[in-house]
């Protein structure tokens, strides 16, 4: 399980603009909390991301990221709701941390966009983890096993909407 250095390289440039722009932001008055809430919605967007390029499946020695679990399904069960449903993963995972630099910047509507994009990536994930667990085995030569990599889109998730209620 290895994260591609280009992904490593935006999330590592996505985490260093939302600190300096938290960092002005705060020196320039705004209130930590939006600051704080702002920065671990971003965190929790690039959680979600990042584990969309990691292995959700292994079928023998092959694994399958969670980006390309679509195909995966329009091959076995002739079926495209689970590749839209990866595609909206991805632009959730986009749209989270878009939303907490918005909120940095000092957007309220931000708050909502979060709350209801992390709500939607919980419940898509937990479908896709529903649609692996009913793919029949007759299809397969090889095993299939989950790997834990859901639970960490599912953490990211959980990540942005905690985001939105923090404050002392």
């Amino acid at each position: 399980m290895e994260i591609p250095m280009e992904l490593l390289t935006f999330s590592i440039a996505v985490i260093t603009s939302a600190l300096s722009i938290a960092y002005y932001m705060g020196y320039k008055g705004r209130p930590k909390n939006a600051l704080i809430q702002g920065f671990t919605a971003v965190i929790g967007g690039l959680i979600s991301l990042i584990s969309l390029f990691l292995p959700w499946l292994t079928i023998g020695e092959s694994e399958l990221p969670g980006f390309i679990l679509g195909n995966f399904f329009v091959y076995i069960l002739n079926n495209q709701f689970v590749t839209m449903i990866s595609f909206f993963l991805i632009f959730f995972a986009f749209l989270i941390t878009f939303a907490g630099f918005l909120l940095i910047l000092g957007y309220n509507l931000a708050k909502g966009i979060i709350r209801t994009t992390s709500t939607l990536s919980i419940i898509f994930t937990v479908i896709i983890v529903l649609c692996i667990s009913l793919v029949p085995s007759d299809y397969l030569t090889a095993p299939l096993s989950l790997t834990p990599v859901p639970w960490v889109c599912l953490f990211g998730a959980v990540v942005g909407i905690i985001s939105t209620k923090l404050e002392k």
